[in-house]
């Protein structure tokens, strides 16, 4: 349900997709999709989440796992690797769906609520990168700003989705043109 959700959010944007339509798309009854998700609200906020995630069932975006790897490495440059490389398909999950909600976060209070715990969440686990970062050998800038404009380039998928969109360019080019740019940013040469 949350893929065909994902998939009528975006072919159709928010206002024009309902629990009919997420229902019909999933082949399930509405009753069903009100059954899991109470309300559209939430099949989005489901639907965010397994973008984020790459997971349906939610998740952490900095996982365990990244974050003992990360520690047990002790070059900065490396570190940094280990980030973008298990971010990778972040940024191909998320750009379209990420379109929806700031439209939708325009209209309706409770999904602008929705989007700023987003980018709480995401904002956190920014600055737990940058930190880690920070350990093991110096920034070009502050934490804090280093933290500040690393989440404004990757928050907000307008750097990727130009590239992608208007200039298509493939996902892997401009994952890496904005690793390359959030390197130069982060590190001296």
């Amino acid at each position: 349900m949350v893929g065909a959700a994902e998939h009528c959010f975006v072919d159709q944007g928010y206002s024009s997709t309902t629990i009919a339509v997420i229902a019909e798309s999933a082949d399930v009854s509405t009753e069903t999709v009100y059954a899991i998700f109470r309300n559209k609200r939430a099949v989005l906020q489901a639907v965010v989440e397994a973008a984020v995630t790459g997971n349906v069932d939610g998740g952490e975006l900095i996982g365990e796992d990244l974050l003992t790897r990360m520690h047990g490495e002790p070059d900065q440059r490396r570190r940094f690797a280990l980030v973008t490389e298990a971010t990778r398909g972040l940024l191909a999950r998320t750009a379209p769906i990420e379109a929806v909600v700031r439209q939708a976060a325009a209209a309706d209070p409770d999904i602008a609520a929705m989007q700023r715990e987003h980018d709480r969440k995401t904002f956190r686990d920014v600055r737990s990168i940058v930190a880690s970062l920070a350990e093991v050998g110096p920034l070009r800038l502050s934490e804090a700003d280093a933290a500040d404009r690393m989440w404004a380039l990757v928050q907000h998928s307008d750097f990727y989705r130009s590239l992608t969109t208007s200039r298509r360019w493939s996902h892997a080019r401009a994952f890496d043109a904005l690793g390359d740019t959030l390197a130069r940013m982060l590190f001296d040469e």
